[in-house]
């Protein structure tokens, strides 16, 4: 059984537009539906809308935090998956993602329990554009 399937790949899985769309599979993002009988989970959902994401993309700024179970201050529950591509990559625009082209070349990305994540150094100076320095220093 796969756990995520993009809406482009369901016919080479045996998969109609309308089984993903019944009781058994439950959207995720656009286009992107995941199977309803797993827990919802953070890492299941990124690794989902990871399919989305070209190839060398990398979890930064909160999402890449969170991930290297930084302390960040309380959250909204409405702040969307963060991912960083390389300069001059296709942006995907997805519900519930934010993609960023990096300013820095060719970072070479962490894996974090199968998911890459931004190295610290770049993951630093993103969080430095939105939380105070007491919330930084503290992270």
């Amino acid at each position: 059984m796969v756990d995520a399937v993009r809406l482009r790949d369901a016919p080479v899985l045996g998969l109609s537009r309308g089984v993903l769309r019944g009781r058994r599979w439950r959207p995720v993002s656009q286009g992107l539906y995941e199977d309803a009988g797993l827990d919802p989970d953070e890492r299941r959902r990124l690794a989902a809308l990871a399919k989305v994401l070209p190839a060398n993309a990398a979890w930064s700024h909160l999402t890449g935090a969170r991930l290297l179970q930084m302390w960040l201050p309380h959250l909204p529950a409405s702040v969307p998956a963060t991912a960083t591509i390389q300069p001059g990559q296709t942006r995907p625009e997805r519900e519930g993602l934010y993609v960023a082209r990096s300013r820095a070349r060719c970072f070479a990305p962490l894996d974090v329990d199968g998911l890459p994540v931004v190295p610290p150094p770049l993951l630093l100076g993103q969080l430095a554009e939105d939380l105070s320095l007491l919330d930084l220093v503290v992270a």
